[in-house]
């Protein structure tokens, strides 16, 4: 996945991007490509094929490259991260892989994510997570649960919206019922209608970890039980508008990519037995804490997805250098964990986890992980580690238990 520079002719068309302004232009082949012209014509083939291949879909984050001053503007942001992406691949230190992406021209601020600081303050919390070395781990994921059964949906597209921690708790939760049921992809709109701000912009509160999973309880006041959480917390209730469940994906609650008013469409057909009755929390977690819990069932797991790392990400264990978790770095960014394995090639155990950026981002699942289902990108590993670069490990929700 090295973007090379060729020697190929451009059209004019390619090389005038900046021709309305010739001093810019000749600024940035100086500031950019050490003065040489070959290297900015190749450049603008790149990025125009880039333009062609994500330009429409760059329209449902609002981001339109047929204007040319957001053309020329992302053209700067375009050409600085396809360099840190060669810089990395060309690294043989490195265990993963980056690639152009959808999110290449993307600030982070547009990068859609959706968590804010969690505000409970659960005495469930592990705090034995001295970094520690593991025996490799065996090969388990819930996209291949027993070696024959598929419980994973495939990877879905929250786009522009911070609405992670509403893909990944309807997705744990799809997981889990599929334990014991027929796998059955439900409805991230029903529980958005169920729930939302309407804020006519990106947010669709409550922008907390384990929204979802309250959502779509049944009970009506605030509770605990020795560290878990059961479904009693009265603020989820809107209008009588709670989901007691997840709703399987029709036509008529499809994701619409806006922020619905509150119990807009809602639609009460719950799939049997979805309900969540209660899930644990913890505020920090080990390595081998984390294994446990997904031998249970999928894990809610909050990460640090500003990062440019994951961004561009394309394929094996991400690892490397730690964040120093807490503080200015913290997660901003729900996923799902449905399993973990060993890797041969780098030496490292991993979490083996699904996002919600679509099918054109990540890596397809591993082949020891497929039961017959396709197999699309959507997907990341992260090394399993107490000190994890994304700080994975940090603020999850398992053991979740429908009724």
């Amino acid at each position: 996945y090295i973007y090379y520079i060729m020697s190929a002719n451009t059209s004019c068309a390619f090389s005038r991007l900046f021709n309305s302004d010739p001093l810019t232009r000749c600024n940035i082949i100086k500031t950019y490509f050490d003065g040489n012209k070959q290297e900015y014509d190749d450049a603008i083939k790149l990025y125009n094929e880039f333009i062609k291949k994500y330009g429409n879909e760059l329209l449902k984050y609002n981001i339109d490259l047929r204007d040319p001053e957001q053309r020329k503007r992302r053209f700067i942001k375009f050409i600085l991260i396809v360099k840190q992406i060669n810089e990395h691949n060309n690294d043989p230190s490195q265990t993963w892989s980056k690639e152009i992406n959808l999110f290449t021209v993307l600030e982070d601020f547009e990068v859609p994510k959706g968590l804010k600081p969690n505000p409970s303050n659960n005495n469930n919390n592990n705090n034995n997570t001295n970094n520690t070395n593991y025996d490799k781990f065996k090969n388990f994921s819930w996209s291949n649960f027993n070696g024959i059964k598929n419980c994973v949906s495939e990877p879905k597209n929250q786009i522009h919206l911070d609405v992670c921690w509403c893909f990944a708790g309807v997705e744990a939760i799809e997981t889990v019922h599929a334990k014991n049921n027929s796998l059955e992809t439900a409805s991230v709109e029903n529980v958005l209608d169920a729930y939302s701000n309407n804020d006519n912009g990106t947010l669709c509160l409550p922008n907390i970890l384990e929204s979802a999973l309250y959502i779509c309880g049944d009970e009506t006041t605030y509770g605990t039980n020795d560290g878990k959480k059961i479904i009693l917390n009265g603020d989820y209730i809107q209008s009588g508008a709670q989901t007691k469940g997840i709703s399987k994906l029709t036509k008529n609650n499809e994701y619409s990519g806006t922020c619905p008013s509150k119990n807009s469409s809602f639609e009460n057909s719950v799939i049997e037995k979805s309900c969540v009755s209660s899930f644990t929390l913890y505020d920090k977690i080990s390595v081998l804490d984390l294994r446990s819990l997904l031998d249970n069932g999928p894990v809610l797991a909050g990460i640090n997805a500003s990062s440019k790392l994951f961004h561009s990400y394309r394929s094996g264990v991400i690892s490397g250098k730690k964040l120093q978790c807490g503080g200015t770095v913290s997660p901003d960014h729900v996923i799902l964990i449905i399993g973990y394995g060993y890797d041969e090639l780098t030496k490292l155990n991993y979490w083996l986890c699904k996002n919600s950026w679509g099918t054109s981002w990540g890596e397809e699942l591993p082949a020891w992980a497929v039961a017959g289902q396709t197999n699309t990108k959507g997907y990341f590993k992260v090394e399993a580690s107490d000190d994890n670069i994304i700080c994975i490990q940090g603020q999850v929700a398992g053991n979740i238990e429908l009724k």
